[in-house]
Parts: C-alpha cells; structure tokens; sequence
C-alpha cells in the first residue's frame, strides 16, 4: 500500500488549517463584538420620589456610585439643593437627605460629569 501524495497531503493540511481557522473565529466572534457604549450609560441615576428635603434615587446604571455629590438644579438653572452618595449598587434604591428643601409642583434636574441628567417632578 502506497502513501499520500504529496499534492493531496497538501491541500488535506490546507482545508483542516481553513476549517480550524474558521471555527476559531466564530467561537471567539461574540466576544469581540461588544459595543463600546459612552460612560453616562453606564452610570445613570433615576429619581423614584422626593418630599422636603429627602429624595429617593436608584442606580440605574452598570457600575457602583460611590463619594459622588449630585447637584439639583432648578428649571432655569439655578442650583438649589446638593445631595452626596457615598455608595449605591448597581439596581439598589435608597433615600438621602439634600441640604435644601425642594418647593413643591416643579420640575427639576439632576446634573453631575460622567451621568446622564435626570429631569423629575416634586
């Protein structure tokens, strides 16, 4: 019994190479596609209420707000309250005092660098 030829033992190692590269690439394909989102996605507050001066905010975002101070702005931009968050959970929903009541039946926004601004009504 004769062995391969040369030229079949060839393209026999050029077709696995192919296949093999192939497969690797769709295997590792799903991880490398993850979109690159901007960071105020990833961080994101949402106002569940507030009375006086105690408002309930929940982290809506993917990463952990920590030692943060949000300022509470007025519908003309004016800064009338401050609140700070020294830790809140991914998901986690908590009650913090601001240092100013808010008067009631008005819209305002919560702004700070890195989230995204956050409009409710008190």
């Amino acid at each position: 019994m004769k062995g391969l030829s040369p030229i079949i033992a060839m393209v026999l190692f050029i077709a696995i190479t192919v296949i093999a590269g192939i497969s690797v690439y769709y295997w590792v394909l799903p991880y490398a596609e993850k979109p690159v989102l901007p960071d105020t996605v990833y961080r994101s507050l949402i106002v569940q209420s507030c009375e006086g001066n105690v408002i309930q905010v929940k982290n809506g975002g993917a990463l952990v707000i920590r030692n943060t101070n949000f300022t509470v702005y007025n519908s003309t931009g004016g800064e009338v309250a401050w609140f700070y968050v020294s830790e809140l959970d991914v998901g986690e929903t908590s009650y913090f005092d601001m240092n100013a009541s808010l008067p009631g039946s008005r819209e305002y926004t919560i702004s700070q660098t890195g989230y995204q601004s956050v409009s409710f009504p008190c």
